[in-house]
């Protein structure tokens, strides 16, 4: 993910916010926010977890004022452990989380994972694309994702579009995709 911000970044790509694009782990001490998350909602699916240990988090939103072709290319966005963290403790301050907004039908929290793709690209959308916790599965579904893939395999998916996968349903854009599909793949 390193090797595509920093593509985007030569190719003139204008992050929203560059310090959020690929900031790393959370900072200070990354085990303390995860026992935090599970003391307040319970099991952390394992793959959520690596990807806070290992990643952070990832906010690829921005524009290229030469690319065109697709008005929804819905970059990929991995909030930070902090801004589920600020959930969560919302979430568990609730008298009755589950008929709460951010609770599932089940009553389980719904850690967000990213913005849809019509709040990412600067409109009023849906509920934002996010996971289960607790869960009894290591690599939960992204709910509200019109893919309905697990958690990993929506940053797969993600990165096959070079970090934009709705550039599949935008046949005539000018994106540079062979470019970005590169540095996707090289890391």
């Amino acid at each position: 993910m390193a090797r595509l911000t920093a593509t985007l970044r030569a190719l003139g790509y204008q992050f929203r916010d560059t310090a959020a694009a690929l900031p790393g782990p959370l900072q200070g001490d990354i085990e303390a926010g995860l026992a935090e998350l599970e003391r307040l909602v319970g099991k952390i699916p394992a793959t959520l977890a690596d990807f806070y240990r290992v990643i952070g988090s990832i906010d690829l939103r921005g524009s290229h004022a030469e690319w065109a072709g697709c008005a929804y290319p819905d970059p990929l966005v991995v909030e930070p452990l902090e801004a589920v963290l600020a959930e969560a403790r919302d979430y568990a301050a609730l008298e009755d989380p589950a008929a709460e907004y951010w609770a599932s039908g089940t009553g389980r929290f719904r850690a967000p994972v990213a913005p849809d793709a019509l709040h990412k690209a600067g409109q009023s959308g849906g509920m934002w694309y996010s996971v289960e916790i607790p869960g009894n599965v290591a690599d939960p579904v992204v709910l509200e994702e019109p893919h309905g893939l697990p958690f990993s395999e929506y940053v797969g998916l993600a990165l096959a579009w070079g970090g934009f996968p709705g550039l599949e349903r935008c046949r005539d854009h000018t994106w540079p995709l062979a470019q970005l599909l590169e540095a996707a793949r090289a890391g």
